[in-house]
């Protein structure tokens, strides 16, 4: 690589690919291989990072079924789904009368909209209170109290859903944030629960780094656990693709599988030694 580069300079050229192919085909030539690679990752099982958003909430509220919380929000910053969500009704017609007029949202901070006194004075609308659909969970307890979003989670838990003769009838993801973890952990309790009730078995857990292996057309394939997300679902990649993970979303080349696309594909928890060989993970 420094003797390719050196050249590279000698011969006047601006930027320095890597050295040349040692043959023709060489990329197209090596990639059946590079695919067949069973690469080693070491998985994220620990406790310490942030255990939820920093910003602290009121009361949940609930409207068709669903949380959310009251967020104030400068005027100007506003999308336009936003300006529908604006909770005062008042605020709300103010803001789309003035945005009509206007068209474009940024305008509203030299072009404010108004309220009307009862004495006739224009007041300017700087900051508005919305609605945001948003799961909070409540912290600590009396004056302290407040209410947070977690904004990771720490691990998912795949339990199966059995039917009166103990067998498998679905796959359910459970989502634990870090929050909760270490509330498990600073009780004495288990972090990952593996008891999930009666009619419920425990199959194993999935957290960022660990790897599982599916059933694709008759042969193994072998996915990185990326991340989990609340709503039971996991981002995950192929576990040789050492590119970004921002490179590998535009080429659409990642899976997003809810627990019971995992059971369909005979899905299995495994781990890769530092050799690149595959063994059963223990849970």
């Amino acid at each position: 690589m420094s003797d390719a580069a050196s050249r590279n300079a000698a011969n006047g050229r601006e930027s320095f690919k890597g050295p040349e192919a040692p043959w023709n085909d060489f990329v197209p030539s090596i990639r059946p291989h590079i695919e067949q690679l069973v690469v080693s990752h070491r998985p994220e099982h620990k406790l310490s990072g942030q255990l939820h958003d920093e910003t602290l909430y009121g009361p949940p509220h609930e409207a068709n079924g669903k949380p959310y919380v009251h967020v104030r929000k400068p005027v100007e910053a506003l999308s336009k789904n936003e300006v529908e969500e604006i909770v005062d009704p008042a605020v709300r017609a103010a803001v789309q009368a003035r945005l009509a007029e206007l068209g474009d949202v940024k305008n509203l901070e030299t072009q404010r909209p108004c309220l009307t006194s009862n004495k006739g004075e224009h007041i300017p609308i700087r900051r508005v209170r919305i609605r945001k659909s948003l799961a909070t969970r409540p912290v600590a307890e009396g004056p302290r109290l407040r209410h947070v979003a977690p904004n990771n989670n720490h691990h998912m838990e795949i339990v199966a859903q059995l039917d009166e003769k103990e067998s498998e009838i679905r796959w359910e993801g459970v989502p634990v944030s870090p929050l909760e973890a270490q509330n498990r952990q600073r009780k004495g309790l288990p972090v990952i629960q593996r008891d999930h009730g009666k009619g419920y078995l425990f199959k194993f857990s999935l957290m960022g780094g660990d790897v599982i292996e599916v059933q694709s057309n008759g042969a193994p394939e072998r996915f990185l656990v990326c991340s989990v997300w609340s709503e039971g679902r996991m981002t995950l990649i192929k576990i040789n693709d050492a590119r970004k993970q921002t490179e590998i979303r535009a080429a659409k080349q990642v899976w997003f599988p809810g627990a019971e696309s995992l059971r369909k594909a005979a899905c299995r928890k495994i781990t890769v030694d530092v050799l690149g060989k595959v063994h059963p993970a223990n849970d």
